[in-house]
């Protein structure tokens, strides 16, 4: 991204609109719990890369983690527990023509 880059880390993020918003920035995001949001427990949007790693996303009423960013470079979203979120609990954008998502 074009953004801060910095560390979210062992923070309980519950009961708010969103968990964690991304936007413009490329965070390392591990070890956090974000449950029961109203929205989404991640988000990464416009050129938000991050790691998000080793986290707990349960229960929010948007979905689990969303990446919908330009997808200009891969963001790693790896060994996360995600489940029981509304909607989906994995969403990505559509990866560059002539790239597939896991790519």
């Amino acid at each position: 991204g074009d953004g801060a880059s910095g560390l979210l880390a062992s923070c309980d993020i519950t009961r708010c609109g969103c968990g964690v918003w991304v936007e413009n920035a490329d965070p390392l995001v591990y070890g956090c719990t974000m449950a029961s949001n109203r929205g989404a427990g991640v988000v990464l949007r416009a050129t938000g890369l991050g790691v998000i790693f080793g986290n707990s996303v349960l229960q929010n009423g948007a979905g689990g983690i969303l990446v919908e960013s330009t997808r200009k470079a891969l963001t790693i979203v790896a060994q996360n527990r995600v489940w029981g979120n509304s909607g989906v609990d994995l969403r990505q954008s559509p990866a560059p023509a002539g790239r597939k998502a896991s790519e």
